[in-house]
């Protein structure tokens, strides 16, 4: 283990401070330390005597100081700290300690608390003022003051006011390290120190001691384990009820997050728990104490119950509302054959299009009715397909379809088109000339995080067109259906073949397995696609196999064989030579599954910025972000929604501008990202939101299309190995496709169907036709004992449940 090393000293400025997390870089003036020798005369910088001399410092010698950083508050100038932690080398900023914990050295002498007194800090104490309450009170003035408020009221024509205002702002200024000690005192990280501070502020310890558990939920990045370690450290037993209950509910949260489900059984349920539960533990757990905790979480409506299955409460009602929402606008009547007929050969005429049968099928049943689906692989004609879907329409319904033909009337332009990514709207944009947004865009997700349609104030469309409908997530379509007015018309396309929603659920699929809705499933691969080695490809990979030709070099794909270890060697070489043909970075697209490992994301990201964005010798500006280096002229794709800005999850940009702190003014280093003309500033603490986009994963990649994919596969992405992800992955070639890896890991995911999402959507279109619901488990007590629960009033009966009418 890494020995931690102190320095004690007076805090001379802040450089830098996020308020955001906390993260901080100052300087102090070192007074002692306990650091290597050598480490500490490199990170030494000589005080100009001036500064010495305003601060106080008046012996004849020379101080030093050093550069510190890390997570804690903004600390007060001219004040002592003692720090714990390590001195490092930063690639470009040189020697700085690296602060793990903290805490502030009581200020005495009489020169030294006059000078802190009458600082900015204190609110009208100047210089006389504090020599007065010096004198008075002594050279340990300030734990005198705390200690006793009315100690003040000795100090000649001190006013009440003010010396209110003294004690307030001293309480203040201790409050934090009395809160910040202690968190450091459990061994919690100083990042995680600031979060939980930043959360709770004065009531961190309070709410901590209280429940432990309550991190989970409330802090970004704390799952149950690191929960569980604080609990043991407060004395919280194994079986403590508080325990069991975290332990369930983040093991049902992460079941819908890392495996996508709805609902868990019971029998998972308390399997996964007690992994975690029993994990290095002496006192093993049993099935009935966790059972117990499951029954407790249900009557405090923390998990909703349906028959068999066990659900997070927000699920189960978007899964609910999903199916209302549909059944609502089917209630819309259908357009007769006849009308169809008539402009179905209005289309034909007007677009000089001859349509396959089942594209023409997929037009009038898109036209036909208010809720249709509309699937198929690559090269089946999905876009044609679209064109004349609006195009039709507007014939119908005798509309125009230029926009700009509604900018100076009342009514709005009446259609809406719309996908989950960025670059999937704009893919959408592109191919049907009409503007196209995200869904969080169409259905004003704010700052806030709060969409501004709901069912109470829904979209003012008659057509509106999804595409990419595969990426749909519960909560995502719950949000868009109940925002769609009843009367309007719902088209949904996608590729069922693709990867499910990165969220929970399986939307798409279980809407076209529920056959509650038409449905066209176009399969014919069209002749302009036919030549397609790329099409030809997926279709087999579809279909669970290679094709025999796989290895043979094609016009458009080219598979390389090649060894775990010399993947990076082989995608390297194939990179650079891109780049010597006039490629760029835009033009290829690297696409991996995992993020950790020499053939993981990050490492390849790594290696591409050094051949498309190399540091050059006109010193290309540069920011330094935790590993990763940022320089003018990389590609960066944003890690969350940012909807202040506009700019999503997924989004890919470039950097146009770094500026520097003092520079135009600026108060610390900012980095200006270019995401399709919309320029956006990031702090150094939002870097964290932002990584390089050389190579992303193929989840990211949904919804884009790139010139060039280099796809690399191999035996360590293990479980990544699935044929959804595989064909996903292939299908984003646009016009070169590049394998490089080991065929038997190919052919292993290929034939890898991946596991079965477990969800109740389809199963509740399928009840609707049958006027049936979920079985309730108590169903057969309340006939037997004659109790009409389903009859009581629910507001009265708030907390109650079924338990209450048992007998003892």
């Amino acid at each position: 283990m890494e020995e931690v090393n102190s320095i004690q000293g007076i805090f001379l400025d802040s450089i830098f401070f996020n308020e955001e997390n906390g993260f901080s870089i100052g300087t102090i003036i070192v007074t002692e330390h306990q650091c290597p020798e050598e480490q500490i005369q490199l990170a030494y910088k000589v005080v100009d005597e001036k500064v010495c001399e305003a601060i106080g410092l008046t012996e004849n010698k020379t101080y030093y100081k050093v550069t510190v950083s890390g997570y804690f508050p903004k600390l007060t100038e001219n004040k002592t700290y003692r720090f714990k932690g390590n001195l490092i080398k930063h690639p470009k900023y040189g020697w700085q300690f690296q602060v793990n914990a903290y805490e502030s050295i009581a200020v005495r002498g009489k020169s030294s608390l006059v000078h802190y007194l009458s600082s900015d800090i204190f609110e009208g104490i100047g210089q006389k003022t504090a020599e007065k309450i010096v004198e008075t009170l002594g050279d340990d003035a300030i734990n005198v003051i705390l200690n006793n408020r009315e100690a003040l009221e000795k100090v000649p024509k001190l006013s009440k006011k003010l010396a209110d205002k003294l004690y307030a702002t001293l309480v203040d200024q201790q409050g934090t390290e009395q809160i910040l000690a202690p968190l450091y005192g459990y061994d919690l990280s100083p990042k995680l120190v600031m979060k939980i501070f930043k959360r709770y502020q004065y009531q961190a310890l309070e709410i901590i001691k209280e429940n432990p558990y309550r991190l989970i939920e409330d802090i970004e990045g704390v799952g149950f384990l690191r929960a569980d370690e604080l609990a043991k450290r407060l004395g919280i037993s194994l079986d403590d009820p508080r325990r069991i209950r975290a332990a369930l509910l983040y093991v049902l949260d992460q079941i819908a997050i890392q495996r996508g489900h709805t609902y868990v059984y019971h029998k998972q349920l308390v399997q996964s728990a007690l992994q975690y539960l029993n994990q290095k533990s002496a006192q093993l757990l049993d099935f009935s104490q966790i059972d117990q905790q499951i029954q407790s979480l249900i009557q405090k409506k923390k998990i909703y119950i349906e028959g068999e299955f066990l659900f997070i409460p927000l699920l189960v009602n978007s899964e609910k509302g999903i199916v209302e929402s549909i059944l609502r606008l089917q209630t819309k009547d259908s357009i007769n054959d006849k009308e169809l007929e008539e402009v179905m050969k209005r289309l034909v005429k007007e677009m000089s299009i001859t349509y396959s049968k089942e594209q023409e099928e997929a037009i009038q049943m898109a036209l036909k009715y208010p809720v249709s689906i509309i699937t198929g692989g690559p090269g089946t004609g999905k876009t044609t397909v679209v064109q004349g879907i609006l195009k039709a329409y507007s014939l119908l319904h005798k509309i125009t379809l230029d926009p700009s033909q509604y900018a100076t009337s009342e009514k709005k332009f009446p259609i809406a088109l719309a996908a989950p990514t960025g670059r999937a709207a704009k893919r959408m944009t592109e191919t049907t000339t009409l503007k196209a947004s995200t869904i969080h865009r169409l259905l004003g997700y704010g700052v806030d995080g709060v969409f501004q349609h709901d069912e109470f104030s829904q979209l003012d469309y008659d057509l509106i067109i999804i595409d990419e409908s595969s990426m749909l997530d519960t909560l995502l379509a719950f949000q868009l259906f109940q925002c769609i007015e009843t009367g309007a018309q719902v088209i949904l396309v996608g590729d069922d073949n693709q990867l499910p929603s990165v969220g929970p659920g399986q939307v798409l699929k279980d809407l076209i397995e529920s056959g509650a809705i038409p449905l066209t499933r176009l399969t014919t691969v069209h002749r302009q696609a036919q030549d397609s080695s790329i099409i030809a490809l997926a279709h087999a990979v579809k279909n669970n196999r290679l094709p025999n030709d796989l290895r043979e070099k094609k016009t458009d794909r080219l598979y390389v064989e090649s060894p775990h270890q010399q993947i990076p060697l082989y995608l390297k070489k194939i990179v650079e030579n891109a780049l010597s043909k006039g490629y760029t970075a835009n033009d290829v697209q690297v696409l991996v599954p995992m993020y950790r490992g020499e053939c993981g994301i990050d490492a390849i990201n790594e290696m591409l910025q050094a051949i498309f964005n190399p540091p050059d010798d006109s010193n290309k500006r540069e920011m330094v972000f935790g590993q990763r280096i940022f320089r003018i002229g990389d590609k960066v794709l944003q890690l969350s929604n940012q909807p202040e800005t506009g700019v999503m999850n997924g989004d890919v940009g470039e950097v146009i501008g770094i500026s520097y702190k003092n520079e135009n003014e600026e108060k610390e280093d900012r980095l200006i990202a270019c995401f399709d003309s919309k320029e956006v500033s990031y702090k150094k603490g939002d870097l964290q939101n932002l990584t390089h986009a050389y190579c992303v994963s193929v989840h990211k990649s949904q919804g884009s299309e790139y010139p060039i994919v280099i796809l690399p596969m191999t035996h360590a992405y293990h479980v990544m190995l699935q044929k959804k992800l595989i064909y996903t992955a292939i299908t984003r070639a646009k016009k070169s496709l590049i394998i490089i890896g080991e065929y038997l890991a190919l052919d292993k995911g290929v034939k890898n169907e991946g596991d079965e999402r477990q969800t109740t959507l389809k199963l509740r279109f399928e009840m609707q036709k049958e006027h049936t619901t979920i079985t309730n488990p108590f169903e057969e007590y309340f006939k037997e004992h004659g109790i009409p629960f389903e009859y009581l009033d629910e507001v009265e009966l708030e907390g109650v449940t079924p338990y209450d009418f048992m007998d003892e």
